[in-house]
């Protein structure tokens, strides 16, 4: 996944707030998955009070992978104080691309998502991990803003659902 973006500013993340440490833990779970098996499949983390859920989006293409985050998301926005999407990529740097740990994370109620990036290099079998966050600006976050909109693939199948449940309800009527 590529983020063609400028890299702004190192982000201060502190231990404090349950956001930070959700990606401290988002971060330290991708650069394990990476120094194990040199890769790691897209995931989300939702935190709900003190408990965090993770899910795994596998998927052939980044369209797929973004959009099963984003249906898992939609799935948990009612319990879900936060969440963050992690995934490997690359940033465009003025000195060329840089391979990256992505992640986007938002609270409920943010009018916008961050994303955040650590910079990793591999040598060899080994990786080294940047010990700075960066910030790569905002996004429109996964979160939809009112609670009773669906992700527009889930919208269609729902407007498809009530057309045939209009359908047969009409012609359950006129047998009648």
């Amino acid at each position: 996944m590529v983020k063609d973006a400028d890299i702004e500013e190192t982000m201060e993340l502190t231990d404090e707030k349950i956001t930070d440490r959700v990606v401290f833990y988002a971060f330290d779970q991708a650069a394990e998955m990476l120094q194990e098996a040199g890769g790691f499949e897209p995931f989300t983390i939702i935190l709900k009070g003190e408990d965090l859920f993770i899910e795994e989006h596998p998927g052939e293409s980044v369209e797929e992978c973004y959009d099963l985050a984003r249906k898992e998301v939609f799935k948990m926005q009612l319990i879900a104080e936060a969440y963050a999407f992690c995934y490997d990529g690359f940033v465009e740097l003025e000195d060329g691309p840089s391979d990256a740990i992505i992640v986007e994370r938002a609270s409920k109620g943010d009018a916008q998502a961050e994303v955040l990036v650590v910079l990793y290099h591999q040598h060899g079998d080994h990786y080294h991990f940047d010990e700075t966050f960066y910030s790569m600006g905002e996004t429109e976050p996964l979160f939809i803003a009112e609670v009773g909109e669906k992700p527009e693939a889930d919208a269609d199948a729902a407007a498809d659902a009530e057309a045939t449940a209009a359908a047969d309800s009409a012609s359950d009527a006129q047998k009648d």
